[in-house]
Parts: structure tokens; C-alpha cells; sequence
């Protein structure tokens, strides 16, 4: 189509979009695709945007909003969003067609963190790296001047050499999308019985983020204590266990408890292997660390925020549990173990419950206290049956949500269904799982709610469209 031709068959579309039509959505999503082909690419990029907001499922229209956008920090910023709500494919791809644009060094490092975040995302097995259609891509990037260093050491890292001293250019800034990428590409060769490389991988991890990497940290005394490799652990803490601390102590200073939550994991695992069994009062003990790393969960659990919250770690559980037991501390070490067992099985974990179990099943007669005998015998039945899982959403017992118009209407939302929206709203913005989330809004979709933004709606504020009257109107929630 020419751009005259595709001047005028945007003209008749934009008419089109305008019609209060079923078909509306297709108009504008071939609107958006002729006003490109004319020419007017912030016509199309807003009408993109608008079929992605209104079809959160269009792959397409969502890339094609990114794709039109001038500035690349801002598409890295979507294409990162993108590949979290599960098309990291969809997203690396057009990383990787953006690349070939003449963008400033800053914008093509955000596009090459997005395809290093979307690599790791898919945990791609480093033995077939090069069979990825990306593989050949990221090569042929090694010819920019901008980032060809950075596409090399893609390269090298997926080849096996995690030799510190190689890698320079993802340390200018370090870029945590990187980091992520080696602890990937390290758990890739520990599943595949590549220790070795596991090792080095892990070891470059640590030495990228100033040993401050705490997952990173865990992953590489996880193999140190299965191996039995008691001075190289020894030698780990004696390394980072003064970094770690000071970057836990910035962690709770700037209240970050998803972080602060990770650094007690790795400071707990160290001193658990290392039997270092302490109390709630020993900062340089696994008990210390361990219920503190509880505490940090808590925190970050009841903080009113968007997104999963962080789950009990059966790991974690069974560490302190061991460390209270060699401690003389046995009633505290049951009644953990009942506790989280009741947890895991309301969630319907049973493994997890099982595996926590374990030490009581073949001597039962330890537990003294029975109070915590008769929730063992309760637990323990409820682990002989199926268990079925309600689907339910934990949220303060008192809510009150106002629904407030942000633009003039002549028409009252019907009160029937403004009592369903509420509804169906609170479990959206405080749904744990990503799969509880879809299902209230395609639920909200079906009641006409549209605009619907993950990124920009949190557990106590914003903004989505309702249909009243077969008028779109803007609305702000406000949950207390």
C-alpha cells in the first residue's frame, strides 16, 4: 500500500473507531497499522496502546506500542514487564531487532540487559545455547562498536570461561540482569552434573556484585556442603560474611525486606552448615538468622504491595528446626515443624508437609505437649486425604472501597454492579499468584472493566475504565 493510499485507509478507520461497534478493537488495531504505512507513527503507537490495554493477551499490539516508541530506555523498561507476565521470547526478539537501531550507548545497554534478563528467564540449558535462534543474533552484535564487548561476554559466559578477569564491560555499570544470567547459566551446569563449571559460575557471581550476591552465595555452599568440602566452606564464610552483613544492614535500613530476607537465607545457610547453632540473640548464628529471615518475610508479606509474596522455604524451615534440636531446644524444633506443616498443607503442599514430618513420624511419642500432639494428629490426618484448595484471597478484615469517577458522567453506576466490581477488584489487586489475577480480570473484563494495569494499580490505589451506558468512564479505587 502506498502512503496516500494508506493516508486515506487511516482516515476511514480512525471514522471507524469512533462508531459504537462490537468490531471497534479490530478497527483500531487496523487503523494503528495504517497510520504506521502513512507515516504518523504517534498515531499508530497511541492506538497500539490502546488495543494492548484493552486485549492484554495481544502479544502483538503490546510490541508493536514498544516498537513505536523513541526513546530505548523506555522500551527496555516494557519489553522487561513483557517477558515477567510470560512472553520473554516475544520480548528478546524485538530486544534483539531494536539492537540494530543507531540508539546512544546507554539505550542499546538496556536493550542488551533485556535480553540477558530474558535469557535467564529461560533457563535454557548452556549446553544448547547455540541451538537458540538468539544464539547466532547475540553473535553477530560482537561487530558493534556499542556493545560488542557485552554481546562477547554473553558468548563466553554460555561457552563455560567464567573467569573473572574476562569479563569488564557488564561491570560499568553492573547490571543486575547480567548477574542473573550467570547464576542461571551456573544452575544450568549444576543440574546437567557440570559441578566444576557450576562452581566457577557461582564464584564469578559473587565476584561481579562485590560478594554481595546472596543467592549466588547460597548456590555455591549448597555445593560445598554436599560435597563435604568443609574448609572451602570455611573459607566462603571467612570471604563474605563482612559484605553480606554490611549489605544486609543497607537492606534494612532502606526498609527492603525482599532483600533483607535473602541476605538472613544466606547468612543462616552458611552458619547452618557450618553448625554454628547460636540463639535469637547471636547475630553470627543460624537460629539469629534464620527466624530473622522469618521476620523479614512477615514484613514484606503484610506491606501492602503489588505482587507475589514470599513463600515459607521448606529448606529454611528444616535448617532452624535442626538447629534448635542441637541446641537442647526439641519442643521449639517440633513445634516449628508443626506449625509449618499446618501452613504447607492449607496451601496443599503436601510433600512439603511430609518432608518436615519426617523426624516425628518415626517417633511420635517425642512431642510433650498436648496441645501440639493433637494439631500433629490433626495435621496428619489431613494428609491422609485428598486435599482440596479453595480458591481464596487473604486480605484485611475490614476493607472499605470507594469507586469515585475521575471525568463527568450523566449516567450512575447501577448499584448491583458496582457491588460485583468491588467484588471481583479486591481479589484482583490482591491476588498471590499471577494465575488468581487472570481469572478476576477476565472477570472484571466480562462486567466491562477494561484498562486494567498491573504496573500502574497497587493494593491500595488506582485507576480502570468502566462501561457505563455503552460510555467509556474513568474510575479510581481506593481501598482502606
Amino acid at each position: 500500500m502506498r502512503r496516500g493510499e494508506a493516508a486515506k485507509a487511516a482516515a476511514l478507520l480512525k471514522k471507524a473507531t469512533a462508531l459504537d461497534d462490537p468490531r471497534r478493537l479490530l478497527y483500531l488495531n487496523n487503523y494503528a497499522a495504517a497510520a504506521e504505512k502513512a507515516g504518523n507513527l504517534e498515531a499508530a503507537r497511541d492506538a497500539y496502546a490502546q488495543v494492548a490495554d484493552a486485549q492484554a493477551d495481544n502479544v502483538d499490539a503490546q510490541l508493536s506500542a514498544i516498537r513505536l516508541l523513541d526513546d530505548p530506555r523506555r522500551m527496555a523498561d516494557l519489553l522487561l514487564k513483557l517477558s515477567k507476565r510470560g512472553e520473554a521470547g516475544a520480548a528478546q526478539s524485538l530486544a534483539l531487532d531494536l539492537l540494530g537501531k543507531p540508539f546512544d550507548a546507554g539505550g542499546k545497554r538496556a536493550l542488551l540487559g533485556v535480553v540477558a534478563a530474558t535469557l535467564a528467564s529461560q533457563h535454557t540449558d548452556a549446553l544448547h545455547f547455540n541451538d537458540l535462534p538468539a544464539a547466532s543474533r547475540i553473535a553477530a552484535l560482537r561487530n558493534d562498536p556499542l556493545i560488542g564487548d557485552g554481546a562477547g561476554e554473553v558468548l563466553l559466559l554460555y561457552r563455560g570461561n567464567a573467569d573473572p578477569a574476562l569479563y569488564h564491560w557488564w561491570r560499568s555499570p553492573r547490571d543486575e540482569h547480567f548477574a542473573a544470567l550467570i547464576r542461571d547459566v551456573g544452575a544450568s551446569r549444576a543440574a546437567s552434573g557440570k559441578k566444576q563449571q557450576a562452581e566457577a559460575c557461582f564464584k564469578l557471581a559473587l565476584d561481579y556484585s562485590g560478594g554481595t550476591d546472596p543467592d549466588a552465595f547460597v548456590e555455591l555452599a549448597d555445593l560445598y556442603y554436599v560435597q563435604k568440602r568443609v574448609a572451602e566452606l570455611d573459607a566462603l564464610a571467612s570471604d563474605y560474611a563482612a559484605p553480606l552483613f554490611a549489605a544486609k544492614s543497607a537492606a534494612i535500613a532502606a526498609r527492603d525486606y525482599a532483600a533483607e530476607y535473602r541476605f538472613h537465607i544466606a547468612l543462616g545457610t552458611m552458619y547452618a552448615y557450618m553448625r554454628r547453632w547460636g540463639s535469637e540473640n547471636e547475630p553470627t548464628s543460624a537460629i539469629f538468622q534464620l527466624t530473622q529471615a522469618q521476620r523479614a518475610a512477615a514484613d514484606y508479606n503484610r506491606a501492602p504491595k503489588w505482587g507475589a509474596k514470599i513463600p515459607t522455604d521448606p529448606k529454611s524451615i528444616e535448617l532452624l528446626a535442626t538447629a534448635y534440636a542441637s541446641v537442647n531446644r526439641s519442643e521449639r524444633a517440633i513445634a516449628l515443624r508443626i506449625e509449618a506443616a499446618e501452613a504447607y498443607v492449607a496451601e496443599g503442599r503436601k510433600t512439603a508437609a511430609n518432608a518436615l514430618l519426617k523426624p516425628l513420624k518415626t517417633n511420635s511419642s517425642t512431642i510433650a505437649d498436648p496441645g501440639y500432639r493433637k494439631r500433629y494428629a490433626d495435621v496428619m490426618a489431613k494428609l491422609s486425604q485428598i486435599i482440596k484448595i479453595d480458591s481464596e484471597v487473604a486480605f484485611p478484615d475490614v476493607l472499605d472501597v470507594k469507586l469515585t469517577s475521575v471525568e463527568p458522567t450523566a449516567s450512575a453506576m447501577p448499584r448491583p454492579l458496582a457491588n460485583q466490581i468491588v467484588s471481583v477488584l479486591v481479589t484482583y489487586v490482591f491476588a498471590d499468584s499471577d494465575a488468581g489475577r487472570d481469572r478476576a480480570e477476565e472477570t472484571l473484563r466480562k462486567l466491562g472493566v477494561s484498562d486494567l494495569e498491573p504496573t500502574t494499580m497497587s493494593r491500595m490505589t488506582g485507576e480502570l475504565v468502566i462501561q457505563i451506558d455503552g460510555k467509556a468512564v474513568r474510575y479510581r479505587y481506593a481501598i482502606n
